[in-house]
């Protein structure tokens, strides 16, 4: 495997041992970067999910079950008092989809922060690596 990399990349043996080492180290970064992350977007579905639908559920239930009493609604003119509850369901499921897209918005735009950060850090390190070794004398 190093003299394929040494052969493809033009590198000397010490080259390739540390193209390699690096590869691996940065995956392993990563990796040890991403996984917290990953966990902690897996239990905030598993906590945000349930409200959404539980809500959710709610409003489609009494719509259901009013479309399947409107006979009932109407002769006993109570149409007040099933359109109430609608109004009250709907600014509660209102009020979970606002905080769910609130924390959406957070979460987005913190990861977008962090990896300008990211990019920034690698430009650095980039340029002053760069800088380190002189480039060869133009022929």
């Amino acid at each position: 495997m190093l003299n394929r990399i040494k052969k493809r990349f033009a590198l000397s043996t010490k080259g390739a041992k540390n193209f390699c080492k690096g590869t691996l180290l940065t995956t392993a970064l990563d990796l040890t970067l991403m996984l917290p992350a990953v966990f902690a977007f897996l239990f905030l579905d598993d906590y945000v999910r349930p409200l959404f639908d539980q809500a959710k559920r709610d409003v489609t239930e009494h719509i259901r079950e009013g479309l399947e009493a409107i006979r009932e609604i109407k002769s006993y003119s109570r149409e007040d008092d099933y359109l109430r509850k609608p109004d009250l369901l709907t600014a509660k499921y209102e009020k979970i989809q606002t905080k769910g897209e609130l924390l959406t918005g957070v979460l987005v735009n913190s990861a977008n922060s962090f990896m300008k950060l990211g990019l920034a850090c690698v430009v650095i390190v980039g340029a002053a690596d760069g800088s380190a070794f002189p480039s060869p004398a133009p022929c």
